[in-house]
């Protein structure tokens, strides 16, 4: 996917040392048990379970392509308003114990980010349908 904003958070590299910290954060005492036995290749999919405006897409991007050298590709695009649930936005593809490593960042990201941009298009929408005139004071 190919996008402005894929672009700039590709070159900051500010955000790839926050994702790496906030993975560092999620994992107690810094010992990941699921590297031990979690190794074969597997391939997962992020569900979105309610009507949403997708974002956050390229900060998956980095977590999991840059990071944890996990295969992600998307069937949307940032942005995008999905109505018909459920519906398979992502496809993860690398070891289990990688996706399992970065999946509860990845999705509070999503779910965050995706939250707050559904509820402005609901504002936005409203908006839309009021009549506002200016008033001088």
């Amino acid at each position: 996917m190919k996008d402005i904003y894929f672009s700039f958070f590709k070159e900051n590299i500010n955000i790839k040392n926050i994702l790496e910290n906030f993975l560092k954060e999620d994992i107690p005492l810094g010992i990941d048990y699921s590297s031990f036995f979690l190794k074969e290749d597997v391939k997962a999919q992020i569900l979105l379970k309610e009507p949403a405006v997708v974002c956050g897409l390229p900060l998956l991007q980095i977590l999991f392509e840059d990071i944890l050298k996990v295969n992600i590709s998307f069937k949307v695009n940032e942005g995008d308003f999905i109505k018909h649930i459920p519906y398979a936005i992502a496809t993860l593809e690398g070891k289990a114990n990688k996706i399992l490593k970065g999946e509860r960042l990845g999705l509070n990201i999503l779910q965050r980010l995706s939250g707050i941009a559904t509820l402005t298009r609901n504002y936005l929408e409203v908006l839309f349908h009021c009549t506002i005139r200016r008033i001088k004071l």
